[in-house]
């Protein structure tokens, strides 16, 4: 089959590398020496996200524009268009213009595999942003999904004295179980003046001007959601050091992180060749 990567991040260069022990893969706007095909191809593969505006495919390397709408000039009619977090421009292109469209990210085993990556960096991330040894650091995790369990497990690990915040009872109890002392978003101001560090993976505003007020001077806050964790008008008022720490894995460990994205894009394709096909992202 004919691949052809299409934009992205050095994520993409690993996955091309896996993906070319499989496929006839070609690259462009990840490279100076990218080649397009003689002709269109099966499938094109995208970033992560695979477009950021909705106009144009996600591509950090590449010094020009790729428009959506030049993925018909690239893939034949039939031919499959995957990338991560795919939104409703690019599923409606891919309809209106006979492309079936599958979004990689949507499966919860890729999920999970990028959870330990994206932990990872946020462990380092932590590390080199404090004047102090993680041993002892009272450390806050807001939210107790996929990355912040491992998170939490890591900064256990290292004798951080952990409090997750997290609005299930049941994600608390699973906190608890981890060593963590466990709060609902309620209680914030009993703990904050005490924190030192702060990771937050809640994609919505948690933090506002009573739990500002309560945080210590010096406290670190690291950004991993994919929308801040502070309310927009609280964040112009605060004087600390705010990371944003979102897309780790692209940064921290890439080769692992597109090997990832390279296995599901070898199962997505894998189940088309049996005949399947995925009901719910198909377009």
């Amino acid at each position: 089959m004919k691949l052809l990567i299409l934009g992205g991040d050095d994520r993409l260069k690993y996955a091309a590398a896996k993906l070319v022990k499989y496929h006839d893969v070609y690259t462009y706007g990840l490279s100076a020496q990218d080649m397009l095909p003689d002709g269109k191809c099966d499938a094109a593969v995208l970033g992560l996200p695979a477009s950021r505006d909705g106009i144009n495919i996600n591509a950090p390397l590449c010094d020009r524009a790729i428009p959506i709408t030049s993925l018909a000039s690239f893939v034949k009619p039939g031919g499959i268009v995957m990338g991560g977090l795919v939104g409703v421009p690019l599923q409606r292109y891919c309809g209106e213009n006979f492309l079936l469209c599958e979004d990689y990210y949507r499966d919860e085993a890729v999920m999970l595999k990028n959870a330990v990556p994206s932990a990872e960096g946020a462990l380092a991330a932590g590390i080199n942003a404090t004047p102090v040894q993680m041993l002892g650091q009272n450390v806050l995790v807001l939210g107790f999904g996929r990355i912040a369990s491992l998170l939490a497990r890591y900064l256990v690990a290292l004798g951080c004295n952990v409090t997750v915040a997290a609005r299930s009872r049941e994600k608390r109890v699973q906190a608890q179980t981890l060593g963590c002392r466990a709060v609902g978003f309620e209680s914030l101001c009993n703990i904050l003046p005490s924190v030192t560090l702060i990771y937050n993976t809640v994609p919505c505003a948690v933090l506002h001007d009573e739990e500002l007020r309560a945080m210590s001077d010096d406290f670190v806050y690291i950004e991993l959601a994919s929308a801040s964790g502070i309310d927009k008008d609280s964040m112009a008022k605060i004087r600390t050091r705010v990371i944003n720490a979102q897309g780790l894995p692209s940064k921290t460990a890439p080769k692992t992180a597109g090997e990832i994205l390279a296995d599901s894009v070898l199962d997505i394709l894998n189940n088309y060749d049996e005949g399947g096909g995925s009901n719910d992202n198909r377009t």
